[in-house]
């Protein structure tokens, strides 16, 4: 890293040393701090001319506008204030959005990665509603260098920044990829078996095509119950009796920590305590209708809600795993036919849900197909779990330098 010749002290905590040709002044002397103006939410729409721009970013556009240029933005109100956000061309700023506004000549992109860098949001007034004083954060003080030099930053940052951005781009497409694979991996174990020399007949459905001679295919009714569910609880604050709800289930595991509680009166009719390996599926809700999970907890005192379906393996026709992951390559079938025609739009038909068709090896080859996709998901998960680290260090490492060019501590002038 090229560091600048000399140096001096600035007597600030924060940054004890500048270039020694930078200044050091009151935010207040370099720009205008004023919070935008108030608007309704029914003033903004998804879809409009100008953009609206509040304290935690875009909120929507309207009709109407109140800034035109490039300005950076500090977030005034709530949990994230401080936050930085740029704004161009006519757009609206809200109460919540405080525009930086030069009383001189100042580079808009120096000036807000320089604001990032603060932290403003460390002063924010602890109060119930977190907030900034934009008078206090007016007197604080800001190092500037030269307005070409300010130019020199923004042109490096943008540079760098044009390399972390492809980086990070190749990592996510990485990972939808992953995302990919693992699905086609999955719908092929379950569906063709770990054996492509197999001999195969045609299932006799279209979706699924040939599958292995000597499997069969079944209506989950016939290999399965489905457990009859007690009406939805009365919750309270916190009991012993937990109950699973539509936000718990998720394929990627159960989400305990969005189980809700019920009193240990009025269950005496309950019939949906779960079992270990029960199979639950929303019967319920968009967005969440057809998500499919697998309860692999030991305790017994776990309750499903009316919303969601038990499936068990009372018949022990299928391994609990097997038909789970079937399940979950064939949500979009759940969402779509087993809810069409139901009295209400967005929930499981049973009946058609009881009906499903599915491919059915012996338990023993269950097992193996199930055992092969553990296999293959935790070397995709490594992946992922790299890929994701590596995102998380690049973006570390971007805070890092761009704090380092616009607090003087590298100097890029001649990069």
């Amino acid at each position: 890293m090229k560091t600048y010749p000399q140096t001096k002290t600035t007597g600030l905590d924060w940054l004890p040393e500048i270039p020694a040709h930078w200044e050091v002044k009151k935010l207040c002397y370099v720009a205008s701090l004023k919070s935008g103006q108030g608007i309704t939410a029914e003033d903004i729409e998804e879809i409009g001319e100008y953009p609206v721009y509040g304290g935690n970013g875009l909120r929507g556009y309207a009709n109407k506008f109140t800034h035109t240029g490039h300005f950076a933005l500090i977030g005034r109100q709530g949990a994230l204030c401080g936050n930085i956000n740029y704004a161009s061309g006519c757009f609206y700023a809200s109460e919540h959005a405080v525009v930086v506004s030069p009383r001189g000549e100042f580079e808009t992109v120096w000036m807000g990665e320089l604001l990032k860098a603060m932290n403003l949001n460390q002063y924010s007034a602890t109060a119930a509603q977190p907030g900034l004083a934009v008078e206090a954060i007016g007197k604080l003080k800001i190092p500037i260098p030269p307005l070409p030099e300010q130019r020199a930053i923004v042109l490096y940052l943008e540079a760098k920044g044009r390399e972390i951005e492809s980086y990070i781009a190749a990592k996510t497409a990485l990972l939808e990829r992953l995302r990919e694979w693992q699905a086609a991996r999955i719908a092929e174990l379950v569906t063709k078996g770990l054996d492509p020399n197999a001999p195969m007949k045609y299932s006799g459905l279209d979706w699924l095509g040939d599958i292995p001679a000597h499997w069969e295919v079944k209506k989950l009714k016939y290999i399965s119950d489905f457990v009859s569910r007690g009406n939805s609880p009365e919750y309270v604050e916190e009991s012993d009796i937990k109950i699973i709800n539509q936000a718990c289930v998720s394929p990627q595991g159960l989400r305990l920590e969005k189980i809700k509680y019920q009193s240990e009166t009025d269950i005496s009719d309950w019939k949906g305590f779960l079992h270990h390996n029960d199979i639950l599926v929303n019967s319920t809700g968009t967005g969440t209708l057809g998500r499919v999970g697998i309860f692999e907890e030991t305790e017994s005192d776990f309750i499903a809600d009316g919303h969601v379906t038990i499936v068990r393996d009372s018949k022990k026709r299928f391994e609990p795993k097997f038909l789970f992951l079937f399940l979950s390559i064939r949500q979009d079938w759940i969402t779509s036919e087993a809810a069409e025609g139901a009295t209400n739009q967005i929930e499981l038909s049973r009946d058609k849900f009881r009906s499903l068709r599915v491919p059915l090896p012996p338990l023993s080859e269950q097992a193996a197909i199930v055992s092969q996709i553990e296999s293959d998901v935790a070397i995709v998960n490594a992946a992922r779990e790299r890929a994701t680290q590596e995102i998380g260090l690049a973006r570390e490492l971007w805070a890092s330098l761009v704090a380092e060019v616009v607090t003087g501590q590298r100097d890029v002038r001649s990069d």
